[in-house]
């Protein structure tokens, strides 16, 4: 595992504007709030970046690669991410059992990584 931890507190974040990670509004949005980058390498096109809401680092994702273990081994959208985040503030021990993450989560149960719907990829990113 590198830098970037595993477990509850890591959050697979997807959204189309991270294909261009480093120059993206939700990146720039991690760095307001303190975020560093801990990724080993650089920012490859994939819409999908790491976030340790704990430790208050993220990676890129690499294509092709599970970077680590993330919460509920699925990703989120971006607003979905800022939903989870404000759960983890509210309650840091116990954010993913509370109803908000359990709702966001169950909707994605049984389904790959990258699928929000019927195929990979196809997130309503305005959720």
């Amino acid at each position: 595992m590198i830098a970037i931890g595993k477990g509850k507190v890591v959050i697979l974040v997807y959204g189309e504007e991270l294909k261009n990670s480093d120059k993206s509004s939700f990146v720039n949005g991690l760095r307001n709030m303190h975020y560093k980058y801990v990724g080993p390498h650089g920012w490859y096109t994939c819409p999908w970046v790491y976030v340790n809401i704990e430790n208050h680092s993220y990676c890129a994702g690499r294509p092709g690669v599970a970077v680590t273990d993330v919460l509920n081994d699925h990703a989120v959208t971006i607003p979905e991410f800022y939903k989870i985040l404000e759960e983890y503030n509210n309650n840091p021990a116990n954010f993913d059992s509370s109803e908000v993450v359990k709702n966001i989560y169950s909707k994605y149960e049984g389904k790959e990584v990258f699928v929000f719907k019927k195929e990979r990829f196809d997130a309503d990113e305005g959720e």
